[in-house]
């Protein structure tokens, strides 16, 4: 992963607390990176999953998120209850059952970039 990636990655993970928190979440990091999802949100006693991600590969009506090979994200992110998308031009918050998955990418379809 380049320097540039983790830059990029690091403002998404920034962003999404600033948003949730903005919403009067309360954020919750965990401490380790091993796990599917960045942060854990907190409101009410309801608790949600959200992975972060940062793309800027996009179709006529999806935007794609590449993978590392070799990992299945449906079943990786299949605990996961909201992912939170950066892109050039949009913040796209989107349910995992929104989310479509093929072997080494997940696709949004580009209606749900209203956030």
């Amino acid at each position: 992963m380049s320097y540039a990636n983790i830059i990029k990655g690091n403002i998404t993970h920034a962003s999404a607390i600033l948003y949730f928190t903005k919403l009067n979440y309360n954020v919750l990091l965990p401490t380790f990176d091993h796990l599917p999802y960045d942060i854990v949100l907190e409101q009410d006693g309801v608790f949600l999953t959200v992975q972060c991600k940062f793309t800027t590969s996009f179709t006529k009506e999806h935007y794609i998120i590449k993978l590392h090979r070799g990992i299945n994200p449906k079943e990786l992110y299949k605990d996961v209850d909201l992912f939170f998308i950066q892109t050039p031009e949009h913040t796209i918050l989107v349910t995992n059952q929104q989310c479509e998955y093929t072997k080494s990418r997940i696709k949004i379809h580009r209606k749900y970039a209203n956030v």
